[in-house]
Parts: C-alpha cells; structure tokens; sequence
C-alpha cells in the first residue's frame, strides 16, 4: 500500500510494515502525513474565516506548502502561530505575512515554551510519598573507640 497524502514526508513510497497509517475511506497515510494534512486544512479554515474570506484557496495552500515543506515548518508551529495574530489583531494583509509570523523570535520562543509544557505534563510523575509514609528511627551514636579502631 503506498501513502495517498501528495506531500507525503516519507517520499510517498510504499508504506512499510509495522509503520503506524492513518486509514481513511480507502486510502492508506502514514500517521505523520495524515496529521499535517488534517493542520494545513485547519490553517487555511482559520484563515478564511478570521482574516480574509476573499483569498483564493489555491494560493494559501501554496504559501502554506512553502512555509511547511520547503522551509521545514512544523504545521502546528504554523497553526500556533496564526492563533495568536488573530488573538493579538496583529494585521495581516495577504498570506504571505504568515512567512514573516513564522520567523518572529516571540512566538518561536512562546512556542518551545508550551512544547517544553506539554512533554512536562506526559510525564508520569513517580509516586509521591507523604511524609507520614517515612518513619524516623534514630541511629546510635558511634563511640570514640570505634571511630579510632579505623584508623
């Protein structure tokens, strides 16, 4: 079975055994390919209902393309990205501001910010010990012959 997505990231190659696949109705995608897809078509959903209804879809999705593909951009970067100028009014006039977004040292730091926030809330903390789960039993003290036996 080969991945259906046109971008694919994987070369768009036969899908190998054991690949985790996004399935679909009658097509086969890796898992990392299905989900850029499903956050291109979110980016472009926002920005034709937020920002301006009269651009030609064909022309965002080659901006989009871009900024994704050719620039290396993760998706949700992207989607983060266009969040937060909606969210702060920041003005965008065409769709290739999103380039200019992209490469504000704010957002990308705001960005690693919240990824660090994500991967510090999937990890599973070990299980916490209340203090009256630890009993204080004192040690007796060494006497002096023992501390000079060693030396």
């Amino acid at each position: 079975m080969k991945c259906r997505y046109n971008k694919c990231i994987y070369g768009g190659g036969e899908i190998e055994k054991g690949t985790e696949v996004q399935v679909g109705k009658g097509y086969y995608m890796h898992k990392e390919c299905a989900r850029y897809s499903k956050t291109i078509k979110k980016i472009v959903e926002l920005y034709l209902a937020s920002v301006d209804s009269t651009v030609m879809p064909k022309a965002l999705y080659q901006v989009i393309n871009k900024i994704v593909f050719d620039r290396k951009t993760d998706p949700e970067f992207l989607l983060f990205v266009l969040k937060g100028a909606i969210a702060e009014k920041i003005p965008i006039k065409a769709p290739y501001g999103l380039y200019y977004l992209v490469k504000d040292d704010e957002k990308i730091r705001k960005w690693k910010r919240s990824q660090a926030q994500k991967i510090i809330s999937g990890i599973e903390l070990a299980d916490r010990k209340k203090p009256t789960d630890y009993k204080y039993t004192p040690t007796p003290p060494k006497k002096l012959e023992s501390i000079v036996e060693g030396l």
